[in-house]
Protein backbone atom coordinates (compact mmCIF):
# COMPACT_ATOMS: atom_id res chain seq x y z
CA UNK A 1 0.00 0.00 0.00
CA UNK A 2 1.25 3.65 -1.00
CA UNK A 3 1.11 6.48 1.01
CA UNK A 4 0.12 9.96 0.07
CA UNK A 5 3.00 12.56 0.45
CA UNK A 6 4.02 16.34 0.31
CA UNK A 7 7.97 16.90 0.79
CA UNK A 8 9.54 20.10 0.79
CA UNK A 9 13.19 20.61 -0.40
CA UNK A 10 16.11 22.99 0.84
CA UNK A 11 19.95 22.68 0.01
CA UNK A 12 22.17 24.82 1.85
CA UNK A 13 26.08 25.08 1.91
CA UNK A 14 26.86 23.54 -1.87
CA UNK A 15 29.29 23.33 -4.53
CA UNK A 16 27.69 26.49 -6.51
CA UNK A 17 29.16 25.40 -9.53
CA UNK A 18 27.62 22.09 -9.25
CA UNK A 19 23.85 23.86 -8.47
CA UNK A 20 22.08 22.43 -12.16
CA UNK A 21 23.40 18.66 -11.35
CA UNK A 22 22.17 19.32 -7.65
CA UNK A 23 18.86 20.16 -8.61
CA UNK A 24 18.95 17.67 -11.79
CA UNK A 25 19.32 14.73 -9.19
CA UNK A 26 16.90 16.12 -6.81
CA UNK A 27 14.37 16.23 -9.54
CA UNK A 28 14.74 13.14 -10.13
CA UNK A 29 14.27 11.68 -7.16
CA UNK A 30 10.51 13.53 -6.24
CA UNK A 31 8.82 15.59 -8.39
CA UNK A 32 9.33 18.98 -6.67
CA UNK A 33 7.05 22.04 -8.12
CA UNK A 34 10.57 24.28 -8.93
CA UNK A 35 13.95 26.28 -8.75
CA UNK A 36 13.68 28.94 -6.75
CA UNK A 37 17.49 30.39 -5.77
CA UNK A 38 17.55 32.75 -2.84
CA UNK A 39 20.33 34.75 -1.96
CA UNK A 40 22.09 34.09 -4.89
CA UNK A 41 24.70 36.43 -4.55
CA UNK A 42 26.23 35.93 -1.25
CA UNK A 43 27.78 32.78 0.29
CA UNK A 44 24.30 31.73 1.73
CA UNK A 45 22.92 30.77 -1.67
CA UNK A 46 20.36 28.41 -1.00
CA UNK A 47 18.13 25.82 -3.46
CA UNK A 48 15.06 25.45 -2.61
CA UNK A 49 12.89 23.41 -4.82
CA UNK A 50 9.32 24.08 -3.15
CA UNK A 51 7.09 21.46 -2.80
CA UNK A 52 6.22 18.22 -4.11
CA UNK A 53 3.16 15.63 -3.76
CA UNK A 54 3.19 11.91 -4.59
CA UNK A 55 3.48 8.62 -3.35
CA UNK A 56 5.59 6.45 -1.34
CA UNK A 57 5.37 2.80 -1.43
CA UNK A 58 4.85 0.72 1.96
CA UNK A 59 8.93 -0.35 1.48
CA UNK A 60 9.88 3.12 2.01
CA UNK A 61 9.36 5.32 5.01
CA UNK A 62 9.63 8.60 4.69
CA UNK A 63 13.33 8.86 6.50
CA UNK A 64 14.71 6.01 3.79
CA UNK A 65 12.94 8.80 0.94
CA UNK A 66 15.18 11.70 3.03
CA UNK A 67 18.49 9.60 2.75
CA UNK A 68 17.51 8.73 -0.91
CA UNK A 69 17.39 12.33 -2.09
CA UNK A 70 20.10 13.90 0.36
CA UNK A 71 22.30 10.73 -1.03
CA UNK A 72 21.87 12.28 -4.95
CA UNK A 73 22.00 15.56 -4.16
CA UNK A 74 25.41 15.23 -1.89
CA UNK A 75 26.33 12.70 -5.05
CA UNK A 76 25.72 15.65 -7.41
CA UNK A 77 27.42 17.77 -5.34
CA UNK A 78 30.57 16.02 -5.06
CA UNK A 79 30.54 16.16 -1.03
CA UNK A 80 28.74 17.13 1.55
CA UNK A 81 25.98 20.02 2.14
CA UNK A 82 22.88 20.65 4.41
CA UNK A 83 19.70 18.99 2.63
CA UNK A 84 16.58 19.72 4.66
CA UNK A 85 13.76 17.91 3.41
CA UNK A 86 9.69 19.00 4.81
CA UNK A 87 8.02 15.61 4.74
CA UNK A 88 4.02 15.85 5.41
CA UNK A 89 2.68 12.19 5.40
CA UNK A 90 -1.42 13.08 4.68
CA UNK A 91 -3.17 9.64 5.86
CA UNK A 92 -1.66 11.20 9.49
CA UNK A 93 -1.94 14.50 9.05
CA UNK A 94 -4.54 15.98 11.20
CA UNK A 95 -8.04 17.12 10.00
CA UNK A 96 -10.45 19.15 10.39
CA UNK A 97 -14.11 19.10 9.57
CA UNK A 98 -16.57 21.39 8.41
CA UNK A 99 -20.16 21.26 7.79
CA UNK A 100 -22.43 23.24 6.15
CA UNK A 101 -25.89 22.73 6.27
CA UNK A 102 -29.78 23.92 5.88
CA UNK A 103 -28.83 27.15 8.26
CA UNK A 104 -25.73 27.92 6.30
CA UNK A 105 -28.45 27.82 3.07
CA UNK A 106 -30.63 30.23 4.85
CA UNK A 107 -28.56 32.40 5.83
CA UNK A 108 -27.23 32.47 1.97
CA UNK A 109 -30.86 33.35 0.85
CA UNK A 110 -31.20 36.24 3.16
CA UNK A 111 -27.77 38.04 1.31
Amino acid sequence: MSRSYGMSLKITGHNRAKRDEIIEAAMGEWDFDGDCIEDRDTDDEKINLGEGYGVLSFRESDDKFVDRVSKAVMQANGGPCVVEVGVICYENAPQEFHTRDQEFWDGLKED
